[in-house]
């Protein structure tokens, strides 16, 4: 039996007063830097002109990190709809503003940064926004504009676009021995009633995708599938994580044959949204969940069959305690102070990069509820270090 040891740093700010509501986009760690991305706004959605102005940018155009950072200011923070970053380049100990050109990236073996943005469909096909970097984010290629082969996707835009707009969550993008890249995403093929969580997959290394399986779909569940997440296990299997609804238990699936099928589900014993995991240089893979709250639990060996030292690393709750989520169904109450979402990298060998959103003032209990757009407060990026042992 190996002796396993976490020690959980004291909570920091790493960036503070900077957005009023937000999902992480995740962190991508290529060289010696990290980059953490997230998409900030709730009031503002885009308009179909300025969806349609994207597609018409000249591809393969070279742009600085710099041409994509935002400046917001104060008094419109919450008008701001499009995406933030930040990067580090000493193991996440101080952080800087920095622009990248979408939300979703994922570094690949070769040292390069691969980043998707939105996808379309139209009579000619589908195809997906495609974003690289050579020098570790410093400069960006593209777009590219990739083709998808799949089948045709029921429409999810808003009556007044009318656009067929989708998305990979390119912030997991899981990289075989062979070169392959298998991709996640949450949509609805034509005829869908519930969203299904699925793989599309490249053979040529992000030119083009296919679909490739479907990981989850149950169209009597109660609840829409969403927020996938997939990570490549040290024997060669693949990992995958589930959101089934807010409060609600992860479903967690294996595949054995590259991603063509999947075996599950199984149950974490974990409740919340936005699954993400890491697998640490020392063989441990972690994950973070929330909602309520913001966890983590351990794999100490590394395979998913038994998740243990799951920790609250902060509490978002106004209006109650615990220690354990709900065994049963929690009713959709908007005590949050936060939207509970988190992100991880292994920022040096054993070390974790914990990331989440919280109120400025972490003790302010008059934030209760960071959907409600009347309730304007500012927010802060919050940072953790964990140190991971195992002997």
């Amino acid at each position: 039996m190996h002796e396993f040891r976490v020690r959980i740093g004291e909570p920091r700010i790493i960036r503070g007063d900077y957005y009023d509501y937000g999902t992480f986009g995740g962190i991508a760690k290529v060289g010696d830097r990290l980059i953490v991305s997230a998409s900030i706004g709730i009031d503002r959605h885009r308009t179909k002109e300025e969806i349609l102005r994207d597609w018409e940018e000249e591809p393969g155009q070279i742009k600085s990190s710099d041409d994509f950072i935002m400046k917001p200011i104060d008094e419109d923070i919450r008008r701001l709809g499009g995406r933030w970053c930040l990067k580090s380049d000493d193991a996440g100990e101080t952080w800087e503003d920095y622009g990248a050109p979408t939300s979703q990236m994922s570094e690949l073996r070769d040292g390069s940064l691969y980043g998707t943005g939105q996808g379309m469909e139209t009579e000619e096909g589908q195809s997906i926004m495609v974003w690289r970097s050579f020098d570790k984010g410093d400069t960006y290629v593209g777009p590219e504009y990739a083709p998808v082969i799949g089948p045709s996707l029921e429409s999810r835009s808003e009556a007044q676009h009318g656009l067929n707009q989708f998305g990979f969550i390119g912030r997991d993008i899981a990289e075989l021995d062979d070169g392959t890249l298998l991709v996640p995403a949450c949509l609805r093929f034509s005829g869908d009633t519930k969203y299904r969580n699925v793989i599309y997959r490249s053979t040529d290394q992000g030119k083009s995708f296919h679909y490739y399986s479907t990981m989850t779909m149950e169209p009597d569940f109660q609840n829409d599938f969403g927020e996938p997440n997939i990570e490549l296990l040290s024997n060669g299997d693949l990992i995958s994580m589930h959101r089934t609804g807010s409060y609600m238990p992860l479903w967690q699936f294996i595949s054995s044959d590259g991603g063509a099928t999947w075996n599950g589900p199984s149950d974490p014993g974990a409740h919340g949204v936005s699954p993400d995991m890491v697998r640490l240089s020392n063989g441990v893979l972690a994950c973070t969940y929330g909602r309520p709250g913001c966890w983590i639990m351990f794999s100490p060996d590394g395979t998913g069959d038994d998740w243990t030292e799951k920790t609250c690393i902060w509490n978002g709750r106004t209006l109650v305690t615990y220690e354990e989520p709900n065994l049963g169904h929690v009713p959709q109450r908007r005590d949050d102070r936060s939207e509970c979402y988190s992100c991880i990298r292994e920022s040096s060998p054993g070390t974790l990069l914990f990331l989440f959103a919280a109120p400025t003032c972490m003790d302010d209990r008059s934030v209760s509820n960071p959907w409600d757009p009347k309730q304007v407060r500012k927010f802060s990026i919050w940072g953790v270090n964990i140190d991971i042992e195992i002997d």
